[in-house]
C-alpha cells in the first residue's frame, strides 16, 4: 500500500486512521493512498514515522535524498505525495493500485478539492463490481432477446400475392390440360392488377404456389385472399382455397380445405382460413392453391367459369 503525507495532530488519531485504512484496504483487496499537502509541525517526528518527511520552518516537507530527488514521492492529480514504506502492497498475490475515492481526516467519505485536506484513494484489483454487473446485464439481455424469439423466425409463405410482378412465383394447376393464368388490369382488388384463371375444364383447375421450402412445421398459418368470378351474366360460384400436402411417409398427397366462399361476378369476396403442417411431417411437397366448383347454370353440360384472385396474404404464428 502507499501512504502519503500524514498529519500528526493529534498523533494517536493519525495512527488509528492509518491502521483502520490499512485494514479496510486488506479486506477489499485494494490499495490506499493518504493524500495530505503541507501540514504545520513543531518537531520532525510529527511529519513521518520513518524519516521520509521532515519539519522545515514549521511545515512538513519531503526529505531529500543524495541524488536530489524526494524520498518516496509520487505524482498524482492532487500534487506531490509522500509514500511510507513500499509503493504497492500485495494481498494474496495480487498487487493493488490506487484511485480517487476519498475519506477525510475524520474518517468520513468525501472528496478533496484543496491541498489542505487529506484523502484515501482505493480501487479493487481485477474486475470491479461494476464491470461484472455490466457483463451479467449483457448476458441477461442476450438471454431475454433469445427468449423473446423463442423459435426460428417464420419466413413469408406467399410471394407476389398481389400479382404486381405478373404471375411470377405462381403456376397454373392443370396447366397440362390447357389451364392458363395471366395478370390483368381488367379487375383488381388492390394495387394495379390481379390474376385471372381461364381455360378451365375441371373443378380442381386453378392457380397454385409451391411453398415447400418456406413452410414451417407447427406454425399456425392464416390465409386471406380476395376472389370473384368472371361471366357475361350475373353468376355465383364457389371458390375455395386448398392446401395440398405430401409428408415424407405419405403414400399420396393429402388435400385440406382452408376456406371457401360463394364468389360473384359483381364484387370481390374474401376467403379466410387457417392451416398447419404437423410436426414430423418433413414435407416433400406443399402447395396452396385456389379452385372453383362447377357453375350451376341449369344446363346439362358443366360450366367452369373463369375466376380472379388478388391480394393473397398468409401470416404465420407459433402456437
Amino acid at each position: 500500500m502507499i501512504i502519503k503525507r500524514i498529519s500528526r495532530t493529534p498523533r494517536i488519531e493519525t495512527l488509528s486512521l492509518f491502521a483502520a485504512a490499512a485494514g479496510f484496504a486488506s479486506l477489499f483487496g485494494c490499495s490506499l493512498v493518504l493524500d495530505l499537502d503541507e501540514r504545520t509541525c513543531v518537531s520532525p517526528d510529527e511529519c513521518s514515522v520513518d524519516g521520509s518527511s521532515v519539519c522545515t520552518q514549521g511545515v512538513c516537507e519531503p526529505a531529500s535524498t543524495d541524488d536530489g530527488t524526494t524520498a518516496g514521492t509520487s505524482t498524482s492529480t492532487t500534487g506531490s505525495s509522500l509514500s511510507v514504506g513500499r509503493d504497492t502492497e500485495t494481498f494474496g498475490g495480487t498487487t493493488t493500485a490506487a484511485t480517487d475515492a476519498t475519506l477525510d481526516d475524520t474518517g468520513s467519505a468525501g472528496s478533496s478539492e484543496s491541498g489542505a485536506e487529506s484523502s484515501i484513494s482505493m480501487e479493487s484489483s481485477g474486475s470491479g463490481e461494476t464491470g461484472c454487473a455490466e457483463a451479467a446485464c449483457a448476458t441477461s439481455e442476450g438471454e431475454e432477446s433469445e427468449s423473446e424469439t423463442g423459435r426460428p423466425p417464420i419466413p413469408d409463405l406467399i410471394l407476389n400475392g398481389g400479382f404486381e410482378d405478373s404471375t411470377n412465383d405462381w403456376i397454373p394447376r392443370g396447366g397440362g390440360e390447357g389451364v392458363t393464368i395471366e395478370a390483368t388490369t381488367e379487375q383488381m382488388y388492390g394495387g394495379a392488377q390481379s390474376v385471372v384463371v381461364t381455360e378451365r375444364s375441371a373443378d380442381w383447375h386453378g392457380i397454385a404456389q409451391r411453398v415447400t421450402d418456406r413452410v414451417v412445421e407447427e406454425v399456425v398459418y392464416s390465409l386471406s385472399a380476395f376472389v370473384r368470378v368472371g361471366h357475361d351474366a350475373a353468376a355465383t360460384a364457389a371458390v375455395a382455397a386448398t392446401l395440398q400436402r405430401t409428408c415424407i411417409d405419405d403414400v399420396e398427397a393429402g388435400f385440406f380445405r382452408i376456406g371457401s366462399v360463394a364468389a360473384t361476378t359483381d364484387a370481390w369476396t374474401e376467403i379466410t382460413g387457417t392451416f398447419t403442417i404437423p410436426p414430423g411431417c418433413d414435407a416433400i411437397e406443399v402447395l396452396v392453391y385456389f379452385e372453383q366448383g362447377v357453375y350451376d347454370s341449369g344446363s346439362e353440360d358443366p360450366i367452369y367459369l373463369d375466376f380472379y384472385v388478388d391480394d393473397v396474404v398468409v401470416t404465420g404464428t407459433w402456437p
